[in-house]
């Protein structure tokens, strides 16, 4: 019998492979620019560069902090693997 790895409740593999760790059940809707940048395994200044309105990801606004919708990162890595823009 194989032992599996620990695994807390409150983590899990989405669909699109993206994994996903909160200290609570309830799932994170938007990221500060460093856990985006974490996500997508680029630094925070790539990321930047590739936010709008210099590139084709979304981010919003949130009093002086930039946050970013993991829906729209995952839409912007589907779009991506199609051969959208860049």
């Amino acid at each position: 019998m194989t032992s599996s790895p620990h695994v807390s409740p409150w983590r899990r593999v989405t669909p699109d492979g993206l994994d996903e760790v909160t200290t609570s059940p309830t799932p994170k809707l938007l990221l500060s620019a460093r856990e985006a940048a974490h996500a997508l395994g680029v630094s925070e200044r790539t990321l930047w560069t590739y936010s709008m309105p210099r590139g084709p990801i979304p981010a919003v606004n949130i009093g002086s902090r930039r946050m970013y919708s993991t829906e729209s990162l995952r839409r912007w890595i589907a779009d991506r693997e199609k051969g959208g823009a860049q």
